[in-house]
């Protein structure tokens, strides 16, 4: 069987996203000092990383494709998506901020393992030394390679499949990065119903940020889509 017709199952596949200089070191103090006692000082630090990193990737997976094709089309609807997408990064900030505020430094603990664990060396010719590295599925990896090949080849018809990948990359990303961390804490229902919301809400902004970037984009930009998928979705195929 070849590397092409491997099926899903065959491969591992991530996002991976660079972080900020900062993240990596003060993020590994912090998991050290979570062995003992952590401080109110220590749990508005691991805020500040947390939301740090949900900016990263928002960057990463949205804001520079944005600021890419903003650099040669000046269309409204593009301008409207990237302030959506800066939008979405004041309510992250906003609500793990509120969030944060309402729990208990002590059980936090088990949250900054989890994060710390998602946090991995960048290849030796980055330009970053660290980057986060979200799993996402085989199946969605496998079709995102499809998807990624017509866009860059310039055989894609439309960019709804684009769009499409793109959605749910978000949807498997809202699990390692939003729904687990909040299980972890084990929120009563006062605190865990408005921060479904808030999570739904910062879903809602994403999708609508998509769709109206998706009805500005033309075929010639599509290889410039293509390739932008493909420097955060990685697979790796295993050997058999």
């Amino acid at each position: 069987m070849t590397p092409q017709t491997l099926p899903p199952a065959a491969m591992t596949a991530s996002v991976r996203t660079p972080l900020a200089a900062h993240i990596p070191a003060q993020l590994d103090a912090l998991v050290l000092r979570a062995n003992g006692r952590l401080t109110d000082q220590d749990k508005a630090q691991g805020i500040d990383l947390l939301v740090d990193a949900y900016c990263d990737i928002i960057d990463t997976t949205l804001i520079t494709l944005l600021d890419d094709i903003g650099t040669q089309y000046d269309v409204k609807a593009l301008r409207d998506a990237r302030r959506i997408a800066d939008d979405v990064k004041d309510k992250a900030r906003h609500y793990v901020g509120w969030a944060g505020g309402r729990i208990a430094s002590r059980r936090l603990p088990p949250v900054i393992r989890h994060f710390h664990a998602l946090v991995h060396p960048a290849p030796a010719d980055a330009a970053h030394s660290h980057q986060l590295q979200l799993p996402i599925s085989p199946a969605l990896a496998h079709r995102g390679e499809e998807i990624i090949l017509t866009l860059q080849h310039g055989t894609a018809t439309n960019l709804d499949e684009g769009i499409a990948l793109l959605n749910r990359i978000v949807e498997e990303l809202m699990v390692p990065l939003a729904t687990e961390p909040k299980n972890l804490l084990n929120f009563n229902v006062v605190i865990s119903k408005p921060l479904d919301g808030a999570i739904a809400m910062i879903r809602a902004l994403i999708q609508r940020m998509l769709v109206r970037f998706g009805q500005q984009i033309t075929p010639p930009l599509y290889p410039l889509v293509g390739n932008h998928l493909s420097s955060f979705l990685i697979s790796h195929r295993l050997q058999r």
